[in-house]
């Protein structure tokens, strides 16, 4: 039974397949710079400041690795906006698929089967 429903999932999901491809590649993307390369610039920032012996050129290493974090905070939370209007796309389209093609197969449907079903008063 789930099988069936999940086999008619994968008919819809084939023709949107590069939106979900994007949420994967957003979502996957944004989750390494937010998860992995934002703590690394953390770390470095704080070794730059425990390790410092001269202050200017700390300041110009700080700005350099507040730069560099700014960069990476702007493009995570971009890829993930991206990632939220693929997946909007991606279900909305899907669902609609779904939708039509429920409806072509109660339409395929003969008379006999409208006839045989009662329904009202």
């Amino acid at each position: 039974m789930i099988l069936t429903v999940f086999k008619s999932y994968a008919v819809s999901v084939r023709h949107f397949r590069l939106a979900f491809l994007g949420v994967l590649i957003a979502y996957g993307t944004a989750s390494v710079a937010s998860g992995i390369l934002s703590p690394l610039v953390y770390r470095h920032i704080i070794d730059t400041i425990s390790g410092a012996t001269d202050r200017m050129s700390l300041a110009s290493e700080l700005f350099w690795s507040l730069g560099i974090l700014v960069m990476i905070i702007i493009t995570y939370q971009c890829l993930y906006r991206i990632g939220d209007f693929c997946i909007s796309y991606a279900e909305s389209k899907t669902i609609e698929h779904l939708n039509n093609r429920a409806f072509q197969a109660f339409m395929r449907q003969g008379h006999t089967f409208f006839v045989q079903r009662f329904s009202g008063s």
